[in-house]
């Protein structure tokens, strides 16, 4: 969820109607593709399925429900980290599951696919999926903090570089010295599509709402 400021969050830069339909399609594919395994005649016995979409808790909840009922074992384990973190095996796995999955899963994670882990494995599956869903909230209100700075910042003409300049003198370390120095430096505000989608940015804030998080 890391983007520049001209393009970051802004609903009137939505992508282009061939993109959207297209992005669409493609999860309506990835939707069919995991019921198809799901019900496929060789089943899931005897596998361990482990969840990593970002998705709301109701979902998990009825994913967990389709292995269950297909004789497989489920692990309801969101992650934290973009596709850089992935590749560096950086990311933070966050499983909830019966013990004896996350043992069996256990020495794929850190130091392998992932540097840590948040144990909250002893409570119910869509308590992961609301974490995961807390944890966006941060890096959402993070990346439209920066990047509506950015925008005043040039539109005032302060400038960028003092802005960063306020930045690491208030907050000397972590994620917002990260993505300022990121936005300054990448060029990711002239590229012609956003790093991460304005589409996704609001299913991930549409997954946090209240009325979805908080049982009535």
């Amino acid at each position: 969820t890391h983007q520049n400021h001209s393009s970051a969050l802004n609903p009137r830069r939505r992508p282009a109607r061939r993109h959207h339909l297209h992005h669409h399609r493609h999860r309506r594919r990835q939707h069919r593709n995991c019921v198809d395994c799901l019900t496929s005649p060789w089943g899931l016995k005897g596998k361990l399925w482990a969840g990593s979409s970002t998705v709301d808790p109701a979902t998990i909840i009825k994913l967990a429900a389709m292995v269950k009922e297909g004789g497989g074992d489920f692990l309801a384990m969101p992650v934290f980290g973009a596709a850089a973190m992935a590749i560096a095996g950086q990311l933070v796995y966050v499983p909830v599951g019966p013990k004896r999955c996350i043992d069996r899963i256990r020495p794929f994670l850190n130091g392998v696919m992932g540097a840590s882990t948040i144990d909250i494995s002893d409570q119910a599956y869509e308590k992961t999926n609301q974490l995961k869903c807390i944890g966006n909230m941060f890096l959402l209100g993070m990346v439209e903090t920066l990047s509506e700075a950015c925008v005043v910042a040039e539109k005032c003409e302060v400038g960028n570089e003092a802005l960063h300049k306020f930045v690491t003198s208030i907050f000397p370390e972590g994620p917002y010295v990260l993505h300022s120095r990121r936005m300054l430096s990448s060029g990711w505000h002239r590229q012609k599509e956003p790093l991460f989608d304005i589409a996704l940015a609001r299913k991930d804030a549409r997954h946090a709402s209240l009325n979805k998080m908080v049982a009535r």
